[in-house]
């Protein structure tokens, strides 16, 4: 799916529009995290939905600020906020031996690899947020997810603070 004349600048959009929506959740719940894990997957969820119809009943809509690809990010953002405020959860699963977290990291990336591949399989579509295309969502959301982690245990484990900027 091509929008001509706007290249990258998509992400810009979904980025303010996920901040945007990111903090009214957060004002409107008092800073309850789980308040807007669970909105997040209403909208992931609604627009998942909402999109099938748009896209195969009435053709393909762009949406003001691509508020639809908005939606379906809420869910990682949220997530990552989550993960954010509960971080020594996190660095007590990467720090506690690097045989188990080695061990750990291969798995997180067999899964994404291999459920990306099933899902690429089933829809014979490659996973594409800007054309709205997702294959199976909840083998995407694996996929993603054990990727996520994967990278994060890759660079918590293989990096200090003195030789990665990142980490």
């Amino acid at each position: 799916m091509s929008r001509p004349g706007t290249g990258t600048l998509w992400f810009f959009s979904v980025l303010l529009s996920v901040h945007i929506l990111a903090f009214v959740i957060l004002k409107l719940s008092k800073d309850r995290e789980w308040v807007l894990f669970l909105i997040s997957v209403i909208l992931f969820a609604g627009i998942l939905f909402a999109g099938f119809y748009c896209y195969y009943k009435l053709g393909y809509k762009e949406l003001w600020l691509n508020i639809d690809v908005a939606c379906m990010a809420m869910i990682f953002f949220s997530v990552g906020y989550i993960c954010k405020k509960n971080i020594n959860v996190f660095q007590k699963i990467v720090s506690i031996k690097h045989i188990k977290t080695a061990v750990l990291f291969i798995i997180l990336l067999i899964i994404n690899i291999t459920v990306g591949l099933v899902n690429y399989k089933l829809s014979n579509k490659f996973v594409d947020m800007w054309g709205n295309i997702y294959g199976n969502p909840l083998l995407m959301l694996t996929s993603a997810f054990c990727g996520i982690f994967a990278v994060v245990i890759f660079f918590k484990f293989n990096c200090n603070q003195t030789t990665c900027l990142f980490c």
